[in-house]
């Protein structure tokens, strides 16, 4: 069984991104249900956790603007800003993950506009969008290409907000290597990344969250309470954090 593993891992680092990705997304959509179990739209799902609703109180109202899910995977937020009445836009660089996103808004009666891409080089417009989103995807990606696509792609004034993983942890890389070794990506997002995502912006900040609780979906436990106060009273744990919210207006 080891031997197996090790050559099954050694095939998959050989597999391009988009194969790596479109398997992922394979391996999800036989045990994915494509309709949604609940009703909820944007601002009622993002004031569920408090990175998400870091981004919800930047954003504020969607209805009617043009926005871009960057790195969209299989859509499921897309399909919350969609049921908000903004115009929506996704794109991913798997063409499986684009192919269930479009199937998933059908089936969740919203209209996306899904297409496969990468980040690094966008194919839409210049200033087109009133906001752009990511979700975990700024850390695989080359961030002084793609930083110039999402500034480009941003309208005047427009708000970029990304949720990514930080690096600052050291027990969280050696998890990762241990318990994922399979992930494409095992670099995960620095504060030296973040510097360079915001020079070209006009106002940037950033906000990290989870430092014990890092099993976010329990929401409102007692670890979530101790995140706050010891990040308040001692702001140089942040750094330890697991995820870091970055929010950026053009």
């Amino acid at each position: 069984m080891r031997v197996k593993k090790v050559i099954q891992l050694k095939r998959r680092n050989n597999f391009s991104e988009i194969q790596f990705w479109d398997e992922k997304h394979l391996e999800s959509i036989s045990t994915r249900n494509l309709k949604f179990k609940n009703k909820m739209d944007y601002e009622e799902y993002f004031s569920v956790f408090p990175h998400f609703k870091y981004v919800a109180e930047f954003f504020g109202r969607i209805k009617g603007k043009k926005i871009l899910d960057l790195g969209c995977g299989t859509g499921w937020v897309s399909i919350y800003f969609a049921r908000s009445g903004a115009e929506v836009f996704s794109c991913d660089i798997s063409p499986k993950a684009i192919d269930i996103a479009k199937k998933m808004a059908i089936s969740n009666s919203v209209k996306i506009k899904a297409d496969v891409m990468e980040v690094e080089k966008l194919k839409y417009e210049d200033e087109m969008f009133d906001f752009v989103f990511g979700n975990a995807i700024l850390y695989h990606t080359k961030i002084e290409l793609s930083t110039k696509e999402i500034y480009r792609v941003l309208k005047k004034g427009g708000k970029a907000a990304f949720i990514e993983p930080l690096a600052g942890n050291p027990f969280r890389r050696v998890y990762r290597k241990i318990f994922h070794p399979d992930y494409r990506s095992q670099g995960l997002l620095t504060y030296d990344d973040i510097k360079i995502f915001g020079t070209p912006f006009r106002k940037v900040d950033w906000r990290e969250f989870y430092l014990l609780n890092w099993f976010y979906k329990y929401r409102k436990s007692s670890l979530e309470k101790i995140d706050s106060k010891v990040l308040d009273l001692l702001p140089w744990f942040r750094k330890w954090c697991r995820i870091v919210v970055i929010r950026a207006i053009k």
